[in-house]
């Protein structure tokens, strides 16, 4: 009956959550994500077909829904349930940016957005003509790197990536993967439990990919400070996230298609906020 069968597939989401996270798995991932042919979402695809027919199921495509959607019914017991903050958010282009709590980890002190995009004096329309501003978002689990689709900001704007909860943390939905981390072996970090903690990991990772003149005059590097994360609260930018603004006003927010983002449209969008286009 249909109580019986959601009984199993309790099990089979427990099943599925202990094998992700099994030294096989994580080889399996490492190797995956070594290659440009495939990446660990096949690896788990792959994973939860072997679940499906442990218990008994076909590995159809209708099968491998029906465990997903048992994943999502149960996701105290599923770490791809219980630690994905993906969503959609309310923010977009015509929006005034709404003003929140930052920390600035290289002063090592409370700082705001609004303030960050007036640093330097003379207003958000100055500051953004003559500083860079770098807000950290989320720090790459997946060897993410920043992504450069335009050559610097000229003077003009405020670019670069914006660090708050970490997508991928070895100690709550690990991948192992070294994809993009420039030959660095795979990245495996504990999620920061404090401000502190973040802003050290969101320096370290400035500093391997160049993420501007961080502390010298060129940029400040905020992250998002915890608990609270008024940051990600606000801007839903969880696990990446692409805001262009012009002064406070957001002229652009980038939404995933096919698990990326588009940099076209991003570097369209700082190219018409810079007056190049």
């Amino acid at each position: 009956g249909g109580e019986d069968e959601e009984t199993r597939l309790v099990e089979m989401v427990k099943r599925e959550a202990a094998m992700r996270v099994s030294e096989e798995t994580q080889e399996m991932y490492r190797l995956a994500e070594e290659r440009g042919d495939t990446d660990w979402m096949e690896v788990t695809e792959g994973l939860q077909r072997r679940v499906l027919e442990e218990f008994g199921y076909e590995p159809t495509d209708a099968n491998l829904t029906k465990l997903r959607n048992a994943a999502q019914r149960h996701g105290h017991l599923a770490p791809q349930v219980r630690h994905n903050r993906a969503r959609r958010g309310v923010l977009a282009a015509g929006c005034m940016a709404p003003d929140v709590r930052l920390y600035d980890a290289i002063a090592g002190q409370d700082a705001t957005l609004h303030s960050a995009l007036s640093w330097g004096g003379g207003g958000g329309g100055a500051h953004v003509r003559r500083r860079r501003l770098v807000v950290v978002t989320p720090l790459p689990g997946r060897g993410a790197r920043p992504q450069r689709p335009f050559g610097g900001d000229g003077g003009r704007g405020a670019v670069g990536p914006c660090v708050h909860l970490k997508a991928h943390a070895q100690d709550e939905w690990p991948i192992r993967s070294a994809r993009y981390n420039q030959g660095n072996g795979p990245v495996c970090l504990t999620q920061p439990k404090a401000t502190e903690e973040r802003a050290a990991l969101a320096v370290e990772f400035g500093s391997r990919f160049g993420a501007g003149a961080i502390g010298a005059g060129g940029a400040r590097l905020l992250v998002d400070p915890l608990p609270d994360e008024p940051f990600e609260g606000r801007y839903a930018a969880w696990p990446i996230r692409y805001y262009v603004m012009r002064g406070l006003a957001i002229e652009y927010v980038s939404f995933p298609e096919e698990c990326t983002h588009s940099l076209e449209g991003l570097r369209k969008a700082l190219l018409s906020a810079a007056g190049m286009v």
